[in-house]
């Protein structure tokens, strides 16, 4: 997730399921100015105790992580979205 405040932007790492199992990273807070960001999303399926693990990592560095849980792992994945989301009220 994505969205401005009067301090920055921040981003969120999140994961949802269409049977409601909903996970979420640490907010991480930036300036934006203007300069393009280099991000990346790191899946890890032997991560997070054997569910799975999500890494997001903005500009060379590693600033959130998500550990699946089994509910995740038992309902499986088809993936029908990805990316960055601005999250409007």
């Amino acid at each position: 997730m994505d969205s401005i405040t009067n301090n920055g932007r921040f981003i969120q790492l999140m994961v949802g399921t269409s049977q409601g199992n909903v996970a979420a990273g640490e907010t991480i807070y930036y300036l934006a100015d203007g300069t393009p960001r280099d991000f990346r999303i790191y899946y890890n399926p032997e991560g997070g105790n054997g569910n799975g693990q999500l890494t997001f990592e903005l500009d060379g560095t590693s600033m959130s992580t998500v550990n699946l849980t089994s509910a995740h792992r038992a309902e499986g994945a088809s993936l029908n979205a990805f990316g960055v989301f601005n999250k409007q009220n």
